[in-house]
C-alpha cells in the first residue's frame, strides 16, 4: 500500500508545480502585456507630440497669415487715406479753380456793369457834360483817411473826393492831390495816420503816410494837398497833359458846371456828376444851384463851357433857408498858393 503521507507529499509538490508554472505562464503573459502597452503608450506619445507639433506649426502659420493680413490693411488704409486725401486735395484745386473763374467773370461782369452805368450817366447828362466827365474822370480821386491809437487801432475813418495833379502844373513839384483840408484833418486839426488814394481808371490804390512835408493846409481857406510818393507809370500818363488846369477867370452867375466827385451815397468805385450854374459869389466861393453830398469835398468844380476847374466844391449842411452848395474859386486858391491870378475873360 502506498504510503498515505507520501501519497499526499507527492499530491502537494504537483500543485507547488502547477501553480509554479502557473504563475510563471501569467508572469510571462503579464510582461507581454506590460510590454505591450508601453510600446502603445510610446507610440500614442509620440504621435501626441507630432499632432501637437503640427498644431503649433499650424498655428504658427496662420499667425504668419494673420500679420500678413493685417499688414495688407493697413497698407489698404493707408492707400485708401492716400487717395481720399488726393481726391480732397484735387477736389480744393478745382474749387480753387472755379473761384478764380468765378471771381474772374464777377469781374468781367463788374467792369461791364461799371461801363453800363458810366454809359448811362453820360446819356442822362447834357453833351457839354459828357465831354468834361470823360476827360477829367481819370484824374479825380476817392480819398479814405485813417486816424489810429498808439496801439494801431482805427479811432477815426473819413472820406472825400480829390484831384490829382503835379509835375508842371504843381508849384510844389512831384505829384499831389488837391482836396479840402477838412477831409483829412480832424476836428482837432490833427492830420492822418495815412490816407488810401484811388482813381477809376488805375490798378494801383496809393498809399500816403501822413509824415513833414508829405501834405500841405492853406489858413486862410478850406484847402490842402497829399503828396504821392509811390506813383506808377499809369498816373504819370494821365496827369501828363498841357492843357490849362484851372479856369484864371471869375465865373458869371448863369454859367454851367459839373461837380464831379464821390458823394457818400454814390458808388465808391466810380465818379458821380452832378450839374448845375453859378448862383452868385461869397467871399472866396461861388455858390451853386448843382448837388453837392457829403464825399463830394475836395472834387472838382469844372466849367462845362471852357473845360477847365472853377473851383473845389465844399459840402454844406442843408439850412432851413437854402440848401445851396459852395465852391472855392480858383482865383482864391490862387492866392493861398501865392500865385498871380491872371483873370481873363471867361466868355
Amino acid at each position: 500500500m502506498w504510503d498515505l503521507k507520501k501519497i499526499i507529499s507527492a499530491r502537494m509538490s504537483s500543485s507547488v508545480i502547477i501553480f509554479s508554472l502557473s504563475v510563471i505562464v501569467a508572469g510571462g503573459f503579464y510582461a507581454l502585456a506590460a510590454g505591450k502597452y508601453n510600446e502603445y503608450s510610446s507610440k500614442k506619445a509620440q504621435k501626441e507630440n507630432q499632432i501637437q507639433n503640427i498644431l503649433i506649426a499650424q498655428q504658427n502659420s496662420l499667425n504668419e497669415i494673420k500679420k500678413e493680413i493685417d499688414l495688407l490693411k493697413q497698407k489698404d488704409e493707408e492707400t485708401r487715406l492716400s487717395t481720399t486725401k488726393l481726391i480732397i486735395s484735387t477736389q480744393k484745386i478745382e474749387d480753387k479753380i472755379n473761384d478764380s473763374e468765378n471771381e474772374t467773370k464777377i469781374k468781367e461782369e463788374d467792369s461791364q456793369r461799371k461801363i453800363l452805368e458810366m454809359e448811362d450817366k453820360i446819356s442822362g447828362l447834357s453833351n457839354e457834360t459828357s465831354i468834361v466827365v470823360k476827360e477829367w474822370r481819370p484824374r479825380v480821386a476817392r480819398i479814405v483817411c485813417q486816424w489810429q491809437y498808439s496801439n494801431g487801432l482805427t479811432r477815426l475813418i473819413k472820406n472825400g473826393s480829390g484831384f490829382v495833379f503835379g509835375e508842371d502844373a504843381s508849384v510844389y513839384g512831384g505829384i499831389w492831390t488837391l482836396t479840402n483840408k477838412h477831409v483829412f484833418l480832424d476836428d482837432n486839426g490833427q492830420p492822418p495816420s495815412t490816407c488810401s488814394i484811388k482813381l477809376p481808371e488805375n490798378d494801383k490804390t496809393f498809399q500816403a503816410p501822413f509824415v513833414y512835408g508829405s501834405y500841405k493846409t492853406f489858413s486862410s481857406v478850406d484847402m490842402g494837398l497829399i503828396e504821392i510818393k509811390d506813383s506808377n507809370s499809369q498816373l504819370s500818363a494821365t496827369i501828363n497833359s498841357e492843357k490849362e488846369i484851372f479856369c484864371q477867370y471869375n465865373a458869371d452867375i448863369g454859367e454851367k458846371m459839373a461837380i464831379l466827385g464821390y458823394p457818400s451815397i454814390g458808388t465808391v468805385n466810380d465818379i458821380t456828376a452832378t450839374e448845375g450854374i453859378v448862383s452868385g459869389h461869397e467871399g472866396d466861393y461861388y455858390v451853386t444851384s448843382a448837388k453837392i453830398e457829403f464825399g463830394n469835398s475836395g472834387g472838382i468844380a469844372v466849367s462845362t463851357k471852357n473845360n477847365c476847374i472853377l473851383g473845389i466844391p465844399t459840402f454844406v449842411k442843408a439850412g432851413q433857408i437854402e440848401t445851396l452848395g459852395r465852391v472855392l474859386s480858383t482865383e482864391a486858391m490862387f492866392e493861398a498858393w501865392g500865385i498871380p491870378f491872371q483873370a481873363k475873360d471867361g466868355s
